[in-house]
């Protein structure tokens, strides 16, 4: 859009100078100099255009990838160095000949002859700046309709249920050591202990243990039930979240149940009674086979169960959590209790009421009173945990909507411009029409109908190349159709409103012409 913009700026400014080079061709001026001339111009004009990107580039990308920092690992670099600035450099040059050269060889053919017959020269000249604001209406357009669905998108997503109450809970996590806790036993005692001493902070409301917390890390396996019949052999046995809980993990959490019980402090501690409890995506994928979930049993492994292998009951079916962020598809997810596998590494979940600062405060004295050794690290809430799982797509929404919004002030300033340079060229005969009777009325819905005709037929285009280019949108966004109407309609809207006043400025300019200015003229 932006090189669309210099070509036409330069076709007008070769035109305004036509007479100049007509009479410069007639007194033997060879083409090869005055293509030269207005080639360095270009270079000139061009060079000072990207000293100011260069500088607003380094001011930008600072402010664009400042807060994405802590999501690159540490050998990403973003340091704008020699590369950058010859990028620019080759960018700013390409562009200055590959944009400049058209208009530079139409004005090396001006001659006396086209000056005083430039009707034809100027007609086609004119359709060609036409052709490139219609093909910019229809790119700013086309992205806005993309960052209009993009915003849209992450406004659905934020308000989707993520199956747990983030309000109110934090996050942290602690490593036992193996040399004090080097056996199962241990590792459960101490989580018991400070399960205990947790929930006597004041504004803890309930403690619970996990070794994977909703959007914080994943232990997958595989899992086999009972009596289902063989899947295909192109059916995937799939990978299924298994997450290690703490009795009181799903109140703490808020995770509703579907149906069965939760565990007591009892599951898990008598040998070969183990159980588990199981989220509605993995009743569908490995369960669907029975009218009660509840009940089943279900082996660890891919291959047939030998006679001796630890089964486990399922006791419970809970409503699903979004484990992997609120865009991201469902997986089959099992519970186990603690005591089944004492864990040596675990985040704790925080229901809590007040201050957070002062509740860390107690946790952070209650954890060294029990073992000063262990500290405390990655604390979090959970709507934080939330937020930040949609940062990098509301970013890419966020730079779409910057980039699109920019894209269309250019297309309109481009037409802003084709319909003053066409006031310009028809000044004169607009100020005699006024002064022969026409009404200003009447030149400012012709100036505008003008412009209009080109926004019209850019919208049109760009509309096409939304709905032809929805598929491959489609696959950005989650919680909206690529083809949302009321997105397109907005957008268009949104476009015509403003276009109309890019129209309208030049369009009260030729009516408020003085026509004896232009009999004088004449």
């Amino acid at each position: 859009i932006a090189c669309a913009n210099i070509a036409g700026l330069m076709t007008v400014r070769s035109m305004a100078r036509g007479p100049e080079i007509g009479v410069r061709r007639a007194m033997g001026a060879p083409r090869g100099r005055i293509i030269r001339q207005l080639l360095t111009e270009s270079l000139v004009l061009a060079s000072v255009g990207a000293g100011v990107g260069a500088t607003l580039g380094v001011w930008g990308s600072g402010l664009l990838v400042g807060p994405l920092a802590e999501q690159f690992p540490n050998w990403v670099s973003f340091d704008l160095d020699g590369r950058f600035l010859g990028f620019t450099l080759l960018v700013t040059m390409g562009a200055a000949v590959l944009f400049g050269l058209a208009p530079a060889l139409q004005a090396s053919r001006t001659s006396i002859g086209t000056v005083t017959n430039r009707n034809s020269a100027s007609g086609r000249r004119r359709r060609g700046m036409n052709m490139l604001v219609t093909g910019e209406v229809a790119l700013a357009l086309a992205l806005l309709i993309v960052g209009g669905l993009t915003v849209l998108d992450v406004q659905r997503l934020g308000q989707i249920d993520p199956g747990f109450e983030a309000e109110g809970l934090v996050s942290y996590q602690i490593g036992l050591t193996s040399e004090r806790y080097g056996d199962n036993p241990a590792r459960l005692a101490f989580t018991e202990r400070y399960l205990e001493r947790l929930g006597a902070v004041p504004g803890v409301q309930s403690a619970a243990v996990t070794n994977a917390l909703p959007l914080g890390g994943h232990w997958g396996r595989f899992y086999m039930a009972e009596g289902a019949p063989p899947r295909a052999e192109d059916e995937a046995n799939p990978v299924v979240l298994a997450r290690i809980v703490s009795p009181g993990y799903f109140e703490t959490l808020g995770i509703e149940f579907v149906s069965g019980r939760r565990f007591d402090d009892f599951d898990g501690r008598e040998e070969g009674a183990d159980v588990v409890i199981v989220n509605e995506t993995f009743v569908r994928t490995h369960l669907s086979h029975l009218a009660e979930p509840v009940g089943a049993r279900i082996f660890s492994g891919t291959d047939a169960p030998e006679e001796d292998a630890p089964w486990m009951t399922v006791v419970g079916v809970t409503r699903d959590v979004k484990h992997y962020g609120l865009d991201e598809e469902m997986r089959p997810g099992i519970y186990q209790p603690l005591a089944q596998e004492p864990l040596r590494g675990f985040q704790v979940a925080l229901e809590t009421r007040g201050d957070l600062g002062t509740i860390m405060s107690e946790v952070r004295a209650v954890t060294a009173a029990l073992d000063v050794e262990l500290p405390v690290y990655s604390v979090q809430t959970m709507t934080e945990e939330l937020d930040e799982s949609l940062y990098t797509r509301r970013a890419m929404s966020w730079l779409i909507g910057i980039f699109s919004t920019v894209a269309l002030l250019m297309a309109i300033a481009g037409i802003y411009g084709v319909i003053s340079y066409s006031v310009g060229q028809r000044s004169q005969e607009i100020s005699i029409r006024m002064a022969m009777g026409a009404e200003t009325g009447t030149v400012l819905r012709e100036v505008v109908s003008q412009g209009m005709g080109l926004v019209i037929i850019g919208t049109v285009v760009g509309l096409v190349l939304s709905l032809a280019g929805a598929g491959v949108v489609s696959r950005m966004l989650v919680g909206v159709s690529a083809t949302n109407p009321a997105v397109y309609v907005s957008v268009t809207a949104i476009t015509l409103v403003v276009a109309t006043a890019a129209n309208y400025l030049p369009a009260r300019r030729a009516a408020g012409l003085d026509p004896m200015r232009a009999l004088r003229g004449e």
